[in-house]
């Protein structure tokens, strides 16, 4: 069995998806990926469009407050790694950070921490509409 990591800016651009569906999955992989808008949504959407399951991790932000991306980051991470104990093989975590992607970077961080390599593509603010959340 296989899978891969996916995170990146909630910040939506024409780069950003062009970046985002690059990224093609082995057939039977199941992606590990975030409920955001912005990259988590475009990626599900492509995996989806492409026959790939997706697990989606949620962020409660009602429960956790400023703190529930991070522990959606670490659920994320803690379920790689669970798999990868399990002998499914990463086919590759990819992350897709803007300037003001906290978030990604911490997803990004706890990967590497926990031994993975992360390819990190990043999205400058200048190739974002406006610098808005959509």
């Amino acid at each position: 069995m296989k899978f891969a990591v996916i995170t990146g800016t909630r910040r939506r651009s024409s780069r950003l998806k062009e970046e985002v569906t690059k990224v093609v999955l082995p057939p039977g992989t199941v992606l590990l990926v975030g409920d955001a808008p912005g990259c988590d949504a475009i990626a599900r959407s492509t995996h989806a469009a492409r026959g790939g399951r997706s697990r989606v991790f949620d962020a409660y932000w009602g429960l956790f407050g400023n703190d529930a991306g991070p522990v959606r980051n670490s659920e994320m991470v803690g379920a790689a790694v669970e798999l990868r104990n399990r002998r499914w093989v990463c086919v590759g975590c990819w992350a897709f950070p803007d300037e003001k992607s906290k978030g990604t970077h911490d997803c990004a961080q706890k990967l590497r921490k926990a031994g993975f390599e992360v390819t990190e593509i990043e999205i400058r603010e200048a190739e974002l509409p406006g610098g808005n959340l959509t």
